[in-house]
C-alpha cells in the first residue's frame, strides 16, 4: 500500500491524499486551499484527477467543507465520487443556497456508515464522526492485509459522543497499521479551554436571558449541532428562533425526528428575504414540497423589527439591507459562532462598529469543529496505530512531542506501508 499526501501535510485546508496499490488508486478528499478559488492554480499535481494520467478508481469525500470537497467539481468527470448520504445532502444544500459547486448525480456513489464496499484492491468503510458539518466520516481502508484510517476532520467535544466510541471499537477489532490524523489545533496551548457544545449553550443562554433587545446568531446553516444549540437557547429563554430558507432547507433535507421542523414547532419560524422566488435558491426549490413549507410558516421582517426582544435570529451581513434598512435595533446582541480569526476581516470589523454605535455588542461564542490536542492524543492511544502520519496541520514537526510512531512527511512524498 502506498500513501501520498499530495496536499495537507504542511498546511490546513486543501486536503488531497492518495492511497494506491499497483492496480488501484483512491483519492481521499479534493479540497480547496483556504482563501483560494477553484481554478487551475489551486489544483495539486494529481495525474488522473486534475490532469491526464493513470486512472483514479475513486474519490472518497470525508465531508462537505470546501477545504475537503471544493475541487470535486473540477476533477476528472469519469472519476466516481463516494460520500455519505449526509455529505450528499450538505453539498446539495450548499449548491442550492450558497453557490457552491455541485457534484453531478451520475458521479455519486453512497458510503453507508459501517458497511464495507469493495473498490478494486481495497475494502473501504466509512464511520461517522462528530464535526461541525453533518455527515462527516472517517474512512477505513484495507488491502493486502494492511489497515489504514483517515480521520477526516473530527472532534470529541460535540453532542455526538457515541461516534468516537464506535469508531475506536471498529478500528481496534482488526488493528491499525497507519493513521492519517488531522491536527488543525495542534498549535493550541494545552491549557487553552476546549469549549464543549453543552458549555457553549449554557454561556449563550446566560447572555440571552440578560439581553433586553434583539439577539442575532451568526453561524453556518450546515453546522446542524450549532443550530441545535441556538434553538435550545431560544426555547429555554422564551424566544422564538427565526431562521432563513437555507437553514430551513437543511432541516427539510435531513428530515430527522430529533430535529425541529418549522411549522410543527411553534417557536421556530422562517423569514424569507425579498424577491427570494426570483433568485437562484428560490428557483432551485420552486414547485417542491419545501416551497409549500415556506409559505406555511413565515414571519416577516417587519414583525421582527416591531418586537425584537421576542426573537433569536439567524443572521448574516447580507441581511442588513432588508431586515434593518434604517438602523440596527438598540442594544442588539450578536453572537459570532465561527472561528474567531474571521473577526479580523474588514467587513466584520465594520459590522462590530455598527453594533457598537447602536449600543449593541458582537460576542464571539464558538466551540471548534476540530479536536483539541489532548483529545487527539487520547484517540491515537485508543486506536494504537503502528504509524501515525499528521495531516491538515501547520505544526507537523511538533507532533513528535505529542505522539509516538510519528512520520512527518512533505507534500508529494510517498510512503510505502509494508
Amino acid at each position: 500500500m502506498r500513501i501520498t499526501v499530495h496536499r495537507g501535510a504542511e498546511e490546513i485546508g486543501g486536503s488531497c491524499i492518495e492511497v494506491a496499490t499497483d492496480s488501484t488508486r483512491l483519492i481521499l478528499d479534493a479540497g480547496l486551499p483556504l482563501d483560494a478559488r477553484a481554478d487551475s492554480a489551486a489544483h495539486p499535481l494529481v495525474p488522473g484527477l486534475f490532469s491526464e494520467g493513470r486512472a483514479v478508481d475513486a474519490l472518497l469525500l470525508s465531508h462537505a467543507h470546501a477545504d475537503h470537497s471544493g475541487l470535486v467539481s473540477v476533477s476528472h468527470p469519469e472519476v466516481p465520487v463516494w460520500l455519505t448520504d449526509g455529505t450528499r445532502q450538505m453539498l446539495f444544500a450548499g449548491a442550492s443556497f450558497a453557490r457552491q459547486p455541485a457534484v453531478p448525480l451520475d458521479r455519486q456513489r453512497t458510503l453507508h456508515p459501517g458497511r464495507p464496499v469493495r473498490i478494486g484492491d481495497f475494502t473501504v468503510t466509512a464511520h461517522l464522526v462528530d464535526h461541525s458539518i453533518y455527515g462527516a466520516a472517517a474512512i477505513l481502508i484495507e488491502a493486502n492485509g494492511l489497515r489504514l484510517l483517515y480521520s477526516g476532520d473530527l472532534r470529541f467535544h460535540g453532542r455526538k459522543f457515541g461516534m468516537a466510541r464506535q469508531l475506536v471499537a471498529a478500528v481496534r477489532r482488526g488493528g491499525l497499521d497507519a493513521l492519517l490524523l488531522e491536527g488543525t489545533r495542534l498549535g493550541t496551548r494545552a491549557s487553552e479551554e476546549n469549549l464543549t457544545e453543552e458549555v457553549l449553550e449554557q454561556r449563550i443562554l446566560k447572555q440571552v436571558r440578560q439581553a433586553p433587545g434583539c439577539v442575532l446568531a451568526m453561524y453556518s446553516p450546515l453546522n446542524v449541532d450549532r443550530f441545535v444549540t441556538f434553538f435550545r437557547v431560544a426555547r429555554r429563554s422564551g424566544r422564538i428562533m427565526v431562521i432563513d430558507p437555507y437553514q430551513a432547507y437543511v432541516l427539510h433535507l435531513l428530515n430527522r425526528p430529533t430535529l425541529p421542523v418549522p411549522g410543527k414547532a411553534a417557536d421556530l419560524q422562517i423569514m424569507v428575504p425579498p424577491r427570494f422566488n426570483e433568485n437562484a435558491a428560490g428557483q432551485a426549490v420552486a414547485g417542491s414540497s419545501f416551497a409549500e413549507q415556506l409559505r406555511g410558516c413565515q414571519i416577516t421582517a417587519a414583525a421582527v423589527r416591531a418586537n425584537p426582544q421576542r426573537f433569536l435570529v439567524l443572521y448574516r451581513e447580507s441581511m442588513r439591507w432588508w431586515l434593518f434598512p434604517r438602523a440596527l435595533p438598540s442594544q442588539t446582541l450578536a453572537f459570532f459562532s465561527y472561528w474567531e480569526g474571521y473577526l479580523r476581516e474588514p467587513r466584520l470589523l465594520s459590522w462590530a462598529q455598527q453594533l457598537k454605535a447602536a449600543h449593541g455588542q458582537l460576542l464571539p461564542m464558538h466551540a471548534s469543529g476540530h479536536a483539541h490536542p489532548e483529545g487527539l492524543r487520547e484517540f491515537a492511544r485508543a486506536v494504537r496505530p503502528r504509524l501515525l502520519i499528521p495531516v491538515h496541520t501547520a505544526h507537523a514537526k511538533s507532533w513528535r512531542e505529542w505522539f509516538q510512531n510519528t512520520r512527518v512527511v512533505r507534500n508529494g512524498e510517498e510512503i510505502r506501508l509494508l
